[in-house]
């Protein structure tokens, strides 16, 4: 039973990792959650939840992200994995 829970908070603090460095990096290029939300083709509410809980992300919505943020697939990998 501890395994379980220990997988889920490891998967928690991923999770948080995830949001806090999307909306640091949204900040450090000079935008705000809302334009971020329009560049990657979707509505500030949804961007919101999905900052609440990252592993909602789909796929499509990562890849627009990681474009629009112009990380390299190792700070992919790293936020991810």
């Amino acid at each position: 039973m501890s395994a379980i829970r220990g997988n889920k908070s490891e998967l928690a603090k991923q999770d948080k990792h995830l949001a806090d460095t999307i909306k640091g990096r949204t900040v450090a290029n000079g935008m705000t959650q809302e334009r971020l939300a329009h560049r990657i083709g979707m509505s500030h509410d949804t961007l919101t939840r999905r900052l609440k809980q990252p592993k909602n992300f789909t796929l499509s919505e990562l890849r627009k992200l990681v474009a629009e943020m112009g990380w390299s697939a190792d700070t992919v990998y790293d936020l991810l994995f």
